[in-house]
């Protein structure tokens, strides 16, 4: 009980310093944080380090249940981009002086939001934060944020109170608040009626003025502990519906094309559509439905299910956001697309399907022997670039001092001949070098590197390295 106490009277203080709120505000804010910190928790990632053992990397940060009867929780410290792979181990440490280590492990990474899922495995009790269906905010209104002290040993809860000030589609949508500031990354946030609406996520920068000798300086700050800005419940709440799993990064969906972009203004001066939103089409991969609903190169994209796009800010924002809007949708979702094609408009029915694997989940190899690690070229890589070798394996790190940088091996190289054999996949490839340098100490490769084809020989002196050296 002594220990509750002094953290209701941190809280209380904390409340004080960021917030002018008073009476009941403040009683409310308070019963908030004393109901939510049940939910809170730090989650300690370790990753590998594919060519240096002794280089494991281990990151934590904030996190928070969504799920207590399963006890899952979500947090924003894993990169969306790192593969499952790597991750060694998970532990989720409660919160306080009698804090616990949890084996834990990745439920599944939701690559659109950042949102990472992750499973307790300890039997432990958890408070669950439930969010509202949509946030329905306005200027004005009353958030409070509950976070963990994470530069403190035991992560003591704090709040940070603050009001709607702004809301932003730059293209996510973002509430910026005033009168206080809200706290850290990965903190839920409540109204004033005790709902979860939202989560600090992404921030934007503020402009500081800084002086030195020469004047004032304009300086970028985001606050570390301190936020302006959160995530409502709407830019997240397609993720509690289908929520990544098996270990996995979500694959976002598509209907194949790979590229968009922003139209020339003469162009659509001509055409008639000015400040119509639109996106352009830049990239149909053939095989795929876009390319075989009809959709071409060149058409400008007007509209979807008989509504014109929305329009923000600046047509890169636009395209930005019918973009993001696509990645959120399931495989299967049938769209009907308004395109426009020189001065004609015609409607192009197409379906969504996952994206091709994407690079962080193409197979790898390394090599600690010669201090290489490459992987496999992906599907998506072919049909973007059919100009590059169909075959071979992609350099994605050489060792510092190792026998594959002495060559002159670079990441983003592409091994596609070993001793004048094809690399057609990881597999292959290393049964060529694990030869070549068993026989005779040293292997040549063809690669294709930028615009040009290079000869490169690995040669390695003393002990002949194999797999997994």
């Amino acid at each position: 009980m002594k220990t509750l106490s002094i953290v209701a009277v941190l809280m209380a203080v904390m409340v004080g310093l960021v917030s002018p709120v008073v009476g009941d505000e403040t009683s409310k804010a308070l019963a908030m944080a004393d109901k939510a910190k049940g939910a809170l928790a730090m989650v300690s990632v370790t990753v590998t380090n594919d060519l240096d053992a002794s280089k494991e990397q281990s990151f934590a940060g904030p996190a928070f249940c969504v799920n207590a009867k399963k006890r899952i929780l979500v947090t924003l410290i894993i990169n969306p981009n790192l593969s499952p792979e790597r991750i060694k181990s998970i532990e989720t440490i409660t919160v306080g002086i009698d804090r616990k280590k949890l084996k834990s492990e990745l439920v599944g990474i939701d690559t659109g939001t950042g949102l990472s899922f992750i499973k307790v495995l300890d039997e432990s009790e958890w408070t669950e934060v439930q969010f509202a269906p949509s946030s329905n905010l306005k200027t004005g209104d009353m958030v409070t944020s509950i976070g963990l002290m994470t530069n403190v040993a035991t992560f003591p809860p704090y709040v940070g109170t603050a009001y709607v000030s702004a809301q932003m589609r730059i293209p996510d949508h973002l509430v910026r608040v005033t009168g206080g500031t809200l706290t850290g990354r990965c903190s839920p946030v409540f109204n004033s009626a005790g709902r979860a609406i939202g989560i600090v996520g992404r921030q934007v920068p503020e402009s500081w003025q800084m002086q030195g000798q020469r004047g004032y300086t304009k300086v970028p700050v985001m606050g570390d502990t301190a936020s302006r800005y959160f995530w409502p419940v709407e830019e997240f709440v397609h993720v509690w519906r289908n929520m990544p799993k098996n270990g996995k990064a979500s694959r976002r969906s598509w209907f194949g094309v790979a590229n968009f972009g922003d139209g020339k203004e003469d162009v659509l001066k001509a055409l008639g559509l000015g400040d119509t939103p639109l996106v352009r089409v830049e990239k149909v991969i053939p095989g795929f439905s876009a390319a075989e609903a009809g959709l071409k190169e060149g058409d400008y994209i007007t509209g979807v299910n008989g509504k014109g796009l929305e329009k923000l800010g600046t047509a890169a924002l636009t395209r930005m956001h019918f973009v993001k809007s696509l990645l959120r949708a399931k495989a299967g979702v049938k769209f009907e697309l308004t395109v426009r094609r020189d001065s004609s408009e015609r409607t192009i029915s197409v379906t969504t399907t996952e994206q091709p694997l994407g690079t962080g989940s193409a197979p790898r190899y390394v090599n600690k022997g010669i201090g290489l690690l490459v992987r496999e070229r992906v599907a998506i890589e072919k049909l973007v670039n059919p100009e590059l070798h169909d075959d071979g394996v992609v350099v994605l790190a050489t060792a510092q001092s190792s026998a594959a940088a002495a060559a002159g091996l670079k990441p983003g190289d592409v091994i596609y001949l070993v001793e004048g054999q094809k690399s057609k996949h990881a597999g292959i490839f290393t049964q060529l070098l694990e030869k070549a340098l068993r026989d005779t100490s040293k292997c040549k490769m063809q690669i294709h590197r930028g615009t040009g084809d290079h000869e490169i020989i690995v040669r390695v002196i003393g002990v002949v390295p194999g797999k997994g050296q």
